[in-house]
This record gives C-alpha cells, sequence and structure tokens, in this order.
C-alpha cells in the first residue's frame, strides 16, 4: 500500500484532501482510481488510511477510515556528522539511514571538513521520499550545519568513532541505551583536540572494527548496530 507524507492530518475530519503534488502522483502516475485505499502520515507516528472518493483536475479527496499512532523506537540513532566532499554519498546516506531507521541526523563542521555548505531544502525532500519508500512514519529531523565545538558543548554522555590511536572500545560491546548520540568525523577524521573534547564531555570513544569505512559508510554500519 502506498504512502504518503503530509504533516497536517486532521482527525476530527472525515475526508482527506490530497495536495496538488499528490493529486497528479495519485492519479497520473499510479493510476489509483476511485475506491483505492492509500495511507498517510504526518512523520510524527500517526497514520491514517484513506479511500479515494473524488477526482478532478486539481485534487484527489479520501475518506477516513482507519487512524493509528505508532510508537518510536527509543533505541534509534541521533547521528551528528561531517558532510563529505561528495554530496551524493552524503545524500545516499540520508537516504539508507532514513530506510533503516535514524531519529535525527545533525551536520557537524569539523576542523578537517571539506564541504561546509549543505542544501537543507533537497536534504529533507529526500528524507520524506526514503520515509514513503520505506513505509516508515516517523521521519528523521534533519538540522542545519552546525559548528562542531558548538555542538559538543551542549551534549554529553554519547559516543565518538574515530581511527586515532587511542582506548576505544568496540561498538559490538557497548550497550548504546536510549536515545543514543554518535559522532562521525569527516574524510580526514576528528582532529585530536576535538576527540579530548568529546571526551571531556563524557563521549566514548568507539571501534567499527579492523577496517576503515567511509564517513557515510561508518554512519550507516551504526544504524544497523543499534537495530540489535
Amino acid at each position: 500500500m502506498e504512502l504518503f507524507y503530509n504533516q497536517e492530518i486532521d482527525t476530527n475530519k472525515k475526508e482527506f484532501e490530497f495536495n496538488k503534488h499528490e493529486s497528479i502522483h495519485i492519479s497520473k502516475v499510479l493510476r489509483k482510481k476511485k475506491g483505492d485505499i492509500v495511507q498517510v502520515t504526518n512523520g510524527s507516528g500517526l497514520s491514517i488510511k484513506v479511500k479515494l472518493i473524488e477526482f478532478n483536475n486539481k485534487y484527489v479527496k479520501g475518506q477516513i477510515i482507519t487512524i493509528k499512532k505508532h510508537s518510536l523506537n527509543t533505541n534509534l540513532p541521533h547521528i551528528a556528522i561531517s558532510p563529505i566532499k561528495s554530496i551524493s554519498r552524503f545524500e545516499w546516506f540520508l537516504e539508507k539511514a532514513t530506510e533503516i531507521g535514524v531519529k535525527r541526523i545533525t551536520p557537524i563542521i569539523c576542523k578537517n571538513t571539506i564541504k561546509k555548505k549543505i542544501n537543507l531544502i533537497r536534504f529533507k525532500k529526500i528524507i520524506q521520499s526514503a520515509l514513503k519508500q520505506s513505509n516508515q512514519f516517523h521521519i528523521p529531523k534533519i538540522d542545519p550545519p552546525i559548528k562542531y565545538d558548538d555542538f559538543i558543548n551542549c551534549k554529553s554522555n554519547g559516543f565518538i568513532t574515530h581511527c586515532s590511536i587511542g582506548s576505544r572500545t568496540s561498538i559490538k560491546k557497548i550497550d548504546v541505551g536510549k536515545n543514543p548520540l554518535f559522532l562521525i568525523g569527516p574524510e580526514g577524521d576528528f582532529s585530536l583536540s576535538e576527540i579530548e573534547l568529546a571526551k571531556k564531555q563524557n563521549f566514548t570513544p568507539i571501534s567499527l572494527g579492523d577496517q576503515r569505512f567511509r564517513t557515510e559508510t561508518a554512519a550507516i554500519y551504526v544504524c544497523f548496530q543499534c537495530l540489535k
């Protein structure tokens, strides 16, 4: 069953009207007909099943037949990640992390970050598309970019992945707990001063194994580990 995303769902109404873009997709692309049923989510855990009842050139209207509230998995991580030089690879990360399960994504600008400007509007569209594709009901929040020091100084008790020499705990041996926060560095890794700052804020240095991952691959690996 196709899933649509719309932040505004009024459960006090008996009918739901799709916006122009969604209406065109329903009628022209999916070629839905009266009586067909689709789902809509507001991205905050609420979903409705809608029976299509009216088509015209401007909108599609449906009758709300069921309403459901979906709980959020508290193991889903908050990923604070440096943007990378290849924007297509970073967009791949956004898509796959949404499909696997992630609560929040914060782009952090580190000392070794090369790509410091991002298209937040495009990123949100990619996440929305991935949400619908994977049939999920909680949309990850994506924040505007923030400098690493500014971010880390207002956070504590998370995990930092890095490749520098020093004591690190395997991610397979940690208890991520509820609402875990992970720091993923840029292509050139976190600087030593950034690692030390994180440790002062009670972030635990962790290892993802003997192999060395790309930034976006490391973030996806973390998402998978949080599902266990």
